[in-house]
């Protein structure tokens, strides 16, 4: 981007911020209010993010992927100069936008070393971005990596971050089920797909699908569901389990079943307060899978689990062996006309070591550096896993080799923030019966 333009772009920002009536950015979409500061977005703005809705605003400057690829990986830190627009099929991404309807505004922008995603919020928003490629299990395992600030108090119990991993190339090819739809993992109906969201408050909660299109009690049915009930939660048409930490499923059939509740001092899933820059809560999430559980880390710590499932609850082969694309994906159930802000870093898919093995978990960048500190909850040592290889042919030139640390047989945690935020609230997050109101 020019210097001429990165200044047109901060003069308009000013202009439609001190506007006494909303423009309207798009056609047909005039109820996106461009005169408000976004919700999470820091006043003054520290990280060059603008001040108004980037929907608001014309698109930035067209610039080449920053994504590194191999043979079944993808790491991206991002780093442009200035501002990139990030439309479909922009630096090597499948961008969906508005996703919950004619009223709602979304769109994406990398801003320096990171990428935003704004919606307005009249009744709820949905936006997703998704590598443009499939990616396959490496010896029965995917790995899911985001830095996202998801500890952000400012969402309460209605915004929210998610990963999702489905056979399915875009969302909505279908109808979502009705108890799903608010949910992105929701979007993928009739195809395999496995999906977790990530609460302010810090809980998470995860849901798999079978694909299979059936209701009950319809004959060959592989399961019979719980009706959202224990054991595993599981629900008809095709939904096998929802895991958080008070639903549980692998630890039913001699498994286990960890951790997923509120880390009271916010030492390994961070909080940033109202008006917050969104660097001291950018965590990198960490998400596991096989086809008989999954481990989510934090910052390298693991934070919960949920594996050894039996053959009826287990992720399909179709899932497992074949190939599957990773969405990352925004979502609100807001009821006010308040534009929302989400901030990301950092994104990676099967990352690798240079000897073609898969990296160990790691912290995001801003989790500080410092003396060695023991979180004030137990965390319990991670099953054992075997370390995958990649064939010969994987470990090209064009593999990545992100920088990564070490987590012993016993995590705990070897960095710690360089600021420490204390939440004055705990927001509600979204439980059961699958409704966030």
């Amino acid at each position: 981007m020019t210097k001429f333009h990165s200044v047109l772009r901060k003069l308009l920002a000013l202009v439609l911020l001190t506007a006494v009536q909303s423009p309207a950015p798009v056609a047909g979409q005039a109820t996106a209010p461009c005169n408000q500061i976004p919700i999470s977005q820091s006043n003054p703005s520290t990280s060059g993010d603008p001040l108004i809705p980037i929907y608001c605003l014309p698109d930035a400057s067209i610039q080449t992927p920053t994504r590194v690829t191999g043979a079944n990986d993808w790491v991206d830190s991002f780093g442009v100069s200035g501002t990139a627009r990030l439309n479909d099929r922009d630096m090597g991404y499948r961008v969906f936008e508005d996703l919950n309807g004619a009223n709602i505004v979304s769109k994406h922008e990398v801003v320096g070393d990171h990428w935003i995603v704004d919606e307005s919020q009249p009744f709820g928003g949905m936006a997703m971005l998704s590598p443009d490629r499939t990616f396959q299990f490496e010896n029965g395992k995917l790995i899911v990596e985001g830095d996202v600030s998801a500890g952000e108090l400012a969402y309460g119990g209605t915004f929210w971050e998610e990963f999702v991993v489905t056979t399915a190339s875009a969302p909505d090819q279908f109808p979502a089920d009705a108890p799903e739809q608010q949910y992105a993992y929701g979007h993928f109906h009739r195809f395999p797909t496995f999906g977790c969201r990530f609460q302010p408050s810090a809980e998470n909660t995860c849901a798999g699908f079978l694909g299979a299109q059936v209701d009950y009690p319809a004959n060959g049915l592989p399961f019979i569901p719980t009706f959202d009930k224990p054991p595993c939660f599981s629900l008809t048409s095709d939904r096998l389990w929802e895991l958080s930490f008070f639903q549980d499923c692998g630890d039913n059939f001699g498994g286990v079943h960890f951790g997923g509740f509120s880390d009271p001092s916010r030492s390994v899933w961070r909080a940033c307060t109202d008006n917050q820059d969104y660097d001291p809560c950018l965590d990198r999430f960490r998400m596991e899978l096989t086809k008989t559980g999954f481990v989510l880390y934090i910052n390298a710590i693991r934070y919960f689990e949920d594996s050894g499932w039996d053959s009826l609850h287990s992720l399909p082969d179709s899932l497992i062996g074949g190939n599957v694309y990773v969405y990352f994906a925004d979502v609100g159930v807001s009821r006010s006309d308040a534009p929302v802000r989400f901030h990301w870093e950092r994104l990676a898919v099967n990352p690798h070591n240079p000897d073609g093995s898969l990296a160990p978990p790691s912290a995001s960048s801003s989790f500080g550096a410092g003396p060695l500190a023991t979180p004030t909850r137990t965390l319990a040592p991670a099953t054992a896993t075997p370390t995958p290889t990649l064939p010969s042919a994987a470990t090209a030139t064009s593999t990545p080799t992100p920088t990564a640390v070490p987590v012993t047989a016993t995590p705990t945690l070897t960095r710690v923030p360089t600021r420490t935020v204390a939440p004055t609230a705990t927001p509600t997050p979204c439980r059961k019966h699958h409704r966030c109101r």
